[in-house]
This record gives structure tokens, C-alpha cells and sequence, in this order.
């Protein structure tokens, strides 16, 4: 709007300065003057016309210049949005919790009197969890067996470092050994359920058809997880996989659906 305004004076400007200009230079040099009244309104209306192709010009070199400029800053805000996007998915991509792990140190320090062959095998889980974070998160994706196998050893580490009995059992069908999955997309799910310190048995069915993956969490205890934790689930899979996701938390069982496209 502001270079409208000022192309508009500028036109203006140009249409007075050259009719007072004419009627300067005229009188000063005695020469006989083209217009007979320079007040007659029918004279800017004629230089208006004679005008128009500066007006053209001025207008096309504004728009020009707009452009450039509404370029300049969509490129600016499209930058942004995907730095700010990197950014949250990454944080997103999340860890186990340190919470967990350091319960599972405690554990193991505790056992090292009295059970040290348990000891060593929480110390190797530990191990496994933290090599997985360190080195195959880096990846921006990686394979979903290899997803799997770390949700197998987080399990295990539960059941290990558990004060009760806890049963679980993980049901894998379809390919699992082409696909991509960013990491630590699945592990929030089994993560969130084992919060309750009260889940005594957990069942997970993964199945893939057709780059559609289905993964459900069943477990045993009747309860849903917090309104927090699900809200973190799905700000996680709106950044990943938007409109490619359905998730359904009931009261013994989480179900996701993911379209791996």
C-alpha cells in the first residue's frame, strides 16, 4: 500500500513539474506558449495521457520491486517454519526417560551384592537403550526392525528392574525389514503405559500392509495415559506424520495406525 501512495505523488509530482516547467521556460525565453491557459483543467487530463507511459514504467518497477520483496520474506518465514520444525523434531525425537534409567542404575547398584549376574544383565540392557540413542537416533530414519528390537530391549530392562511380576509379549506380522521410521516414533507409546507402576502385563501387536503400520499397546490394568502424555504423542505425530495418523486411547489399550507414504 505504502509504494502505491507513493507512486501515485510521484505521478503527480511528474504531471505538475512538467506543465510548470513548460510554462517557465516559455515565459523566460519569450517563446509562444503551446497551451493558451495553463488553468484549464482539460490540461492535466492531456498531460495525464502523454503521461502514461511513465506511469507504466513507475508501475512496473514497483511491482517489480514488490515482488522481490513478498519473495524475499516468504522465503524468510519458509525458512523459519522448517528450522523451527527441525528443531522441535528433534527435541521430539525424544529419549527414554532419564527417570527410568536412573532407576535402572539404581537397581543394578543395588544388586551388585547380592545378584550380581542380574546386576550385569540390567548394566547390558542400560547398554543397548543408550548405544541406541547415541548412534542409530543420529539417522534421520531407520529400519523398524531395528525400532523393534530396542522397544524388546526397553521391556526387557522393565522386567528386569521391576518390583512385580511384569509379563509381556511383543506380536510382529507383514515386512518389517524395509521400512523407515524416524527413531523413537514407537517407544513413547510403551513408555507412556509403563508410567503406571501398576501395569503387570503388556502386549504389543506391529503389523505392516501395504506402507500402513499398525502398532497397539494392550495391557492389562484399566486405566487410560494422562491427557498429557497423549497430547505429547500427537504433537509428535502431527510434526512426522500429519493427517497420516489415528490414534485411539481406551481405557486397557493404545491403537495407532500410521501411513508410512
Amino acid at each position: 500500500m505504502t509504494y502505491i501512495l507513493y507512486l501515485l505523488l510521484i505521478v503527480f509530482i511528474l504531471l505538475y513539474s512538467g506543465i510548470i516547467l513548460e510554462y517557465t521556460v516559455r515565459t523566460y525565453l519569450g517563446l509562444p506558449h503551446r497551451i493558451q491557459s495553463y488553468t484549464n483543467p482539460l490540461i492535466f487530463l492531456d498531460s495525464l495521457s502523454n503521461s502514461m507511459i511513465t506511469v507504466i514504467c513507475f508501475w512496473s518497477m514497483s511491482a517489480l520491486t514488490l515482488f522481490r520483496q513478498w519473495k524475499h520474506t516468504n522465503d524468510h518465514i519458509i525458512t523459519l517454519e522448517y528450522q523451527f520444525l527441525e528443531s522441535e523434531v528433534n527435541k521430539l525425537k525424544g529419549q527414554v526417560s532419564p527417570i527410568f534409567l536412573s532407576k535402572a542404575l539404581k537397581k543394578a547398584s543395588s544388586l551388585t551384592n547380592q545378584d550380581a549376574k542380574k546386576a550385569a544383565e540390567i548394566l547390558m540392557q542400560i547398554g543397548k537403550i543408550l548405544r541406541y540413542q547415541l548412534y542409530d537416533c543420529d539417522q534421520e530414519k531407520v529400519f523398524l526392525n531395528s525400532e523393534i528390537t530396542f522397544i524388546k530391549n526397553f521391556l526387557i530392562l522393565n522386567d528386569l528392574i521391576s518390583d512385580q511380576h511384569f509379563e509381556y509379549q511383543i506380536e510382529v506380522s507383514g515386512n518389517t525389514s524395509n521400512i523407515l521410521i524416524p527413531p523413537l516414533l514407537l517407544i513413547v507409546l510403551p513408555q507412556h503405559i509403563l508410567n503406571n507402576n501398576t501395569v503387570t502385563a503388556l502386549n504389543i501387536s506391529i503389523e505392516t500392509v501395504n506402507n500402513k503400520l499398525e502398532f497397539n499397546c494392550y495391557y492389562s490394568e484399566d486405566f487410560t495415559i494422562s491427557n498429557e502424555d497423549k497430547i505429547e504423542v500427537v504433537n509428535k505425530l502431527n510434526k512426522l506424520y500429519p493427517d497420516l495418523y489415528n490414534l485411539t486411547t481406551q481405557s486397557g489399550k493404545v491403537e495407532l495406525q500410521l501411513d508410512l507414504r
